[in-house]
């Protein structure tokens, strides 16, 4: 079922961890709690961090909310033309034109 190599990792790990706690004056237990505490709070920053992001990305149009947020945003608003260059020939034919 399980490698032998993955098995012995766990167990030095275990080991580790256990030597840690003792030098800290704290159960295995307690010291793997408070780890997973300290990683659960640092996810919860990232994702915090994320949706942060998110919301900035979708008032502009820009990023993931890219789509919807743009049809929103623009909503009661012209689109803005985009400038174009035009080359000598191109105007002198507008001048003969107009």
């Amino acid at each position: 079922m399980a490698k032998d190599g993955a098995v012995k990792d766990k167990a030095a790990r275990k080991a580790e961890l256990t030597l840690e706690a003792e030098k800290l004056g704290l159960s295995y237990a307690e010291l793997k709690k408070m780890k997973k505490e300290k990683k659960e709070k640092k996810r919860e920053k990232k994702r915090e961090r994320e949706q942060g992001n998110e919301k900035k990305k979708g008032k502009s149009g820009d990023g993931v909310a890219g789509a919807a947020g743009a049809e929103e945003a623009s909503e009661g608003k012209p689109k803005r033309m985009r400038t174009r260059s035009i080359d000598l020939a191109e105007v002198e034919d507008l001048k003969k034109e107009g």
